[in-house]
């Protein structure tokens, strides 16, 4: 919760909660599977200068970013299942990813739980990992919305790259002689 005050009254209000859940590691035959659940929920008051709240990627749903579709109460929530395959192809490791995401957003004085404010995104993909190389895991994900606003297709595509530099473990050495 978090607000600003000016002339005594608060401006630019803003109350946000949220809730991740990491379900633990269990084997389903040779492989294995996690579940990630995300709930959020946020909404502004007496808005005054903040520009207000979007459901565009990490606020709502990946990868949808309508400049338009704004507004003061919004709810989310992602649902991801990973599942770890023992298929190793060409020395990376295979692991299929699903996630279901719902949110709603409503204008002020709208009710918030209504299907005209239910945006929707569905995907599935696959992540690759070889602790080899710099680039330790891409993800790459097919994504559809079935509710869009104009500008934004129905279907979408994603490459994501963890990026790790590893850098050497003793920074400090002794100092050293040097003969000539």
């Amino acid at each position: 919760m978090a607000s600003y005050y000016k002339n005594n009254r608060s401006e630019d209000g803003l109350l946000s909660i949220n809730f991740t859940r990491y379900s633990k590691i269990y084997k389903l035959g040779e492989s294995k599977v996690r579940h990630q659940l995300d709930v959020g929920y946020a909404r502004q008051y007496n808005q005054v200068e903040k520009r207000p709240l979007n459901i565009n990627d990490t606020n709502g749903i990946t990868r949808f970013t309508p400049d338009s579709l704004v507004g003061n109460q919004r709810f989310n929530i992602r649902y991801q299942v990973v599942i770890y395959s023992p298929w190793i192809v060409f020395g990376f490791h295979i692991a299929p990813i699903a996630r279901v995401e719902l949110a709603y957003l409503s204008q002020p004085k709208e009710v918030l739980f209504q299907k005209a404010n239910l945006y929707q995104g569905f995907s599935g993909g696959f992540r690759v990992r070889n602790e080899n190389l710099i680039f330790n895991t891409v993800e790459f994900r097919g994504i559809y919305y079935p509710t869009t606003v104009e500008g934004i297709s129905h279907f979408g595509f994603n490459i994501q790259a963890n990026l790790q530099i590893k850098y050497p473990t003793v920074l400090v050495n002794e100092p050293a002689t040097v003969y000539n």
